[in-house]
């Protein structure tokens, strides 16, 4: 399990790396990264338990690739509360901004991670 954990958010801080990077000074993914860092200084599983169950709501968009319309969801409707609850719904409307930017190449990677993310909760829910 501790593998799980392991790749789990080393893929999840590469993918706020790349958002991060593209947005230097958007204050959601300042936030975002800033829950991320405590998350892993306190409980290394925390972010698996917390964002995995959020990314697993989105597995038939993951698995059937169909990534602009995960992307182009109207998101910002079903968002509410704190970004610690939906911390994944905040990166994707934040990817879309960047999304079309992206050459086919960088938009693989980012599907990668994401479905890396998605395995590896999977794997924690088997385990």
């Amino acid at each position: 399990m501790a593998d799980i954990h392991k790749n789990y958010n080393k893929t999840l801080k590469k993918l706020i790396d790349i958002i991060s990077n593209e947005l230097p000074d958007e204050p959601l993914m300042l936030t975002v990264r800033r829950k991320y860092m405590a998350a892993i200084t306190t409980d290394r599983t925390l972010p698996l338990t917390e964002t995995g169950r959020e990314l697993f709501t989105f597995r038939d968009y993951i698995a059937e690739d169909k990534w602009d319309e995960l992307i182009d969801k109207d998101w910002e409707k079903d968002i509410s509360g704190d970004v610690d609850q939906k911390s994944i719904q905040h990166m994707i409307v934040l990817l879309r901004r960047i999304w079309g930017r992206y050459d086919p190449d960088e938009k693989k990677y980012v599907q990668k991670l994401i479905k890396t993310l998605l395995s590896e909760y999977t794997k924690s829910l088997m385990s």
